[in-house]
């Protein structure tokens, strides 16, 4: 069985200081030892050199959020909506389904070629980079693969200033998804195409891909049964209720707000708040 765990936008973190004081006391040592000893080997340099990277490499704040490799294109375009959030999901289900796919050998022959399927380097327009449509950029990675929205799938984007940028980003058509996996048959690749459609309506559900053919030999339909009898139960109680994010609030109510919910998880700053 496969699980998904979603780490939101974990991104790594470390000391810079520990890392600049243990370079430092490198190059020092370094310094006072070639006093010493010369060494006239290129390749001991070499070796010690790659020694020291691999064991100081800094870990610090990445500059990419590795999830947006798995973002939906409403998402990055900031045209998501609530009754689309699955489709959100099932676009993310698609990428890692992608690189499943590569795990065949047919597909691909060495496990050291694996790698995202839409590893951008930018997202416009959250990061906008100096050129207006970069090479790298998340959209025109994804675009490079299922090909350019069509005329009609972008008048269905409210946000002008996107549906502009999708006009004016140069066009492409799909790319073959059998010269990606040319292992894959018909039916993994329908799946695959499915789940990676630009338009949130033509993207398939949750439970058009439990119907999908590809995946019917390993569907428990007993199981959703009992999952379904928990959801309807869930909604029953209401316990699904967002509505409160809809309600339009000031920027002091906001900050009240979380002052309180810190507050109620730390008794002990109640007197110093007071």
């Amino acid at each position: 069985s496969l699980k998904i765990c979603d780490f939101g936008l974990a991104r790594c973190t470390y000391n810079n200081q520990q890392f600049i004081d243990n370079k430092r006391k490198s190059n020092k040592n370094k310094s006072s030892q070639s006093k010493q000893v010369k060494i006239s080997s290129k390749s001991m340099k070499s070796s010690s050199s790659s020694r020291f990277r691999r064991n100081h490499v800094p870990k610090r704040l990445t500059q990419h959020v590795v999830t947006r490799w798995y973002r939906a294109p409403e998402v990055i375009l900031l045209q998501q909506k609530r009754e689309y959030l699955g489709a959100v999901d099932m676009w993310s289900v698609g990428c890692i389904f992608g690189e499943l796919l590569q795990m065949l050998r047919e597909n691909l022959r060495s496990h050291q070629h694996r790698k995202p399927i839409f590893p951008g380097q930018s997202s416009i327009p959250l990061s906008p980079p100096s050129d207006p449509f970069p090479s790298m950029d998340q959209l025109t990675v994804i675009f490079g693969i299922i090909g350019t929205p069509t005329p009609e799938e972008i008048l269905n984007i409210d946000n002008e200033r996107a549906a502009r940028f999708l006009r004016q980003i140069p066009k492409c058509l799909p790319s073959p998804l059998k010269n990606m996996y040319p292992g894959a048959d018909e039916q993994a690749l329908s799946l695959l195409r499915g789940l990676l459609q630009f338009d949130v309506e033509k993207r398939i559900t949750v439970d058009e891909a439990l119907s999908h053919p590809f995946i019917q030999h390993v569907r428990d339909e007993q199981n959703e049964k009992k999952f379904d009898k928990i959801l309807n139960k869930i909604k029953s109680e209401n316990s699904l209720n967002f509505e409160f994010e809809d309600i339009k609030m000031k920027m002091d109510t906001y900050r009240s707000l979380i002052i309180e919910e810190v507050l109620r998880y730390n008794k002990h700053l109640l007197k110093s708040h007071k």
